[in-house]
């Protein structure tokens, strides 16, 4: 498989750390920002990207009833530059509707969890296409993708959908 701009992550996330907390390059503008400056960014409904570290977005791969391969994890930044570890169930965020991922709920109870993957750019890019196979109503699967960054918003390092926080607590 040839490299690209962005990087295939099936169901785990790398670990890796954060670089230094002074200052990031805000691919917005063009310019650079404080790291509280880009946090309070992230206390919008999406583009989760910009305020979390890219490198420690992935896909939980425990198995339990809560948090399991349908759960997103991400080190993001609080409003005073502190690196925060989240989670957050895909299933308060997702919906399946005849075979194809739109921003709903509950996705999981006709997809096929063992079929997730992430993908999330290492550039500046700032789509992060989450994809998974699902149920159409013939009963055959169809693998459907969306962009997190759409939906997906940090507030004050804890990943968020339609308002619905997910966990936190220790950074990845």
């Amino acid at each position: 498989m040839a490299a690209t701009a962005a990087a295939l992550l099936l169901a785990v996330a790398p670990s890796a750390t954060a670089g230094p907390l002074t200052q990031a390059s805000d691919p917005t503008t063009s310019t650079t920002s404080t790291i509280p400056d880009i946090a309070a960014r992230g206390a919008q409904e999406s583009g989760f990207i910009q305020t979390c570290v890219r490198e420690t977005i992935g896909v939980d791969v425990a198995t339990s009833p809560i948090f399991g391969r349908y759960t997103l994890i991400a080190n993001c930044y609080t409003v005073d530059g502190r690196v925060r570890g989240s989670k957050l169930d895909m299933q308060f965020c997702l919906g399946n509707n005849d075979g194809t991922l739109e921003f709903a709920e509950l996705f999981a109870e006709s997809c096929d969890l063992r079929s997730v993957t992430l993908r999330i750019p290492l550039d500046q890019g700032q789509v992060v296409s989450y994809g998974i196979n699902c149920l159409k109503p013939d009963g055959s699967l169809n693998f459907s993708t969306v962009d997190l960054n759409a939906v997906i918003g940090n507030t004050n390092g804890t990943l968020s959908c339609f308002g619905i926080p997910g966990r936190d607590g220790e950074p990845f």
